[in-house]
């Protein structure tokens, strides 16, 4: 399985139920919780040293924010090691998501409000993870808003990109979320997540669609999900 799913930055937790995973399950798992933040082990990094920020420029991402609930796009997952993913993605505020990766990755991941829900089609191991910080708290949230427990750390723009890296106040030490954004029009392009051991994985999107109706009942896994063509993208 290549070694890429997603993006995210949460903390530890839900440990027991990751350890009580078959090794097989474990060893495909493990990547993916790096995707997501969810490190099993080895010291947090020293948190970033926040910065004041451009105010202005920060009010105008979250305006781009404020302008759909929900979007789909198609996105590339490039992790440390090299190896690449494809797949779909969908996003419904506020707290729901779901990432399809293309064949031969046979992984589905869903936010349901409440759990990541990970589930390895080619073993038919189901597991739920608490999701209750990191980046799709931060993507999926009613109101995407800087400030609070997102800590703004480092602001950078570059030929007509640009770059934003934000920080979970209630989870010091547990990574970083850097969002790469088109500024005219505003586009969130990319983000790639920064775990605790420095290990990052970017996100890049294409053929991004605004306002998709989706029903709630799309984000939670059912047993109709529990099959090998749980996919309800389309491929080549």
């Amino acid at each position: 399985m290549s070694r890429a799913v997603v993006a995210a930055i949460e903390g530890g937790h839900g440990r027991p139920n990751i350890f009580r995973m078959k090794q097989t399950f474990f060893r495909r798992l493990a990547p993916l919780l790096v995707l997501f933040g969810l490190t099993i082990g080895g010291p947090a990094a020293a948190p970033a040293q926040e910065i004041g920020g451009d105010g202005a420029l920060l009010r105008s991402i979250e305006q781009y924010f404020d302008g759909f609930k929900t979007l789909q796009a198609r996105f590339t997952q490039y992790a440390q090691d090299g190896s690449t993913a494809d797949g779909m993605l969908w996003l419904k505020r506020p707290g729901r998501f779901r990432f399809e990766y293309a064949p031969p990755n046979d992984i589905l991941l869903v936010g349901d409000g409440t759990w990541l829900i990970f589930y390895d089609a080619a073993v038919d191991q189901v597991s739920h993870l608490p999701l209750n910080s990191g980046a799709p708290r931060f993507l999926t949230a009613e109101k995407i808003r800087f400030g609070g427990d997102i800590g703004v750390t480092n602001i950078e723009r570059d030929n007509g990109m640009i770059a934003v890296t934000v920080v979970d106040r209630t989870e010091p030490g547990s990574g970083s979320l850097t969002m790469r954004f088109e500024e005219n029009p505003m586009v969130l392009r990319e983000w790639t997540v920064m775990d605790a051991q420095g290990q990052a994985t970017r996100v890049v999107l294409r053929d991004i669609q605004y306002g998709p109706d989706l029903d709630n009942d799309f984000f939670y896994f059912t047993d109709h999900d529990r099959k090998k063509d749980f996919r309800v993208g389309t491929y080549q």
